[in-house]
């Protein structure tokens, strides 16, 4: 899980895929 500079979050499910979420879906989950 790595938060970038512009307040968005990427972090990588186990088969590899990148996800990319911003700060509402990061509140939604």
């Amino acid at each position: 899980l790595a938060r970038q500079p512009d307040g968005r979050w990427r972090t990588w499910r186990p088969d590899g895929t990148e996800i990319r979420t911003g700060p509402a879906d990061l509140r939604a989950a």
